[in-house]
């Protein structure tokens, strides 16, 4: 029997590059345990299923070895918790962290950036 290809079952990865992402930075992925499509994210390898249990509401993971992608697995999260309507009364504990981690990385990757044009247009 001749095998066929079906170039319809590695589109994604094709098109986007699926886990060789090494030379890709300034990425942050939120992954919400309560969310059922969390095993579909992005995690440091050999890191998922999260070990969980540590009390901790978020956990930081690097993707990459350079650091330039972090994963952030927030145990009470649900899909897009954190990049929803903030509401710190009624928010869990992982999505006020998250939020703060995400704007202190994204603020750094705009700073690294600015500084990075100003050095080129000297």
């Amino acid at each position: 029997r001749e095998e066929t290809y079906d170039s319809w079952a590695t589109w994604l990865d094709d098109m986007y590059g699926g886990t060789r992402i090494e030379s890709r930075s300034s990425i942050l992925f939120s992954n919400g345990l309560l969310d059922p499509w969390s095993s579909a994210g992005v995690y440091q390898a050999g890191k998922y299923p999260p070990r969980g249990g540590k009390g901790e509401p978020v956990e930081m993971q690097n993707v990459t070895a350079n650091g330039g992608i972090i994963a952030l697995i927030l145990d009470l999260g649900g899909h897009h918790l954190d990049l929803m309507f903030a509401d710190d009364d009624d928010d869990p504990e992982c999505a006020t962290i998250a939020r703060e981690i995400e704007d202190m990385y994204i603020g750094r990757w705009i700073m690294e950036w600015k500084e990075g044009r100003k050095s080129c247009a000297q």
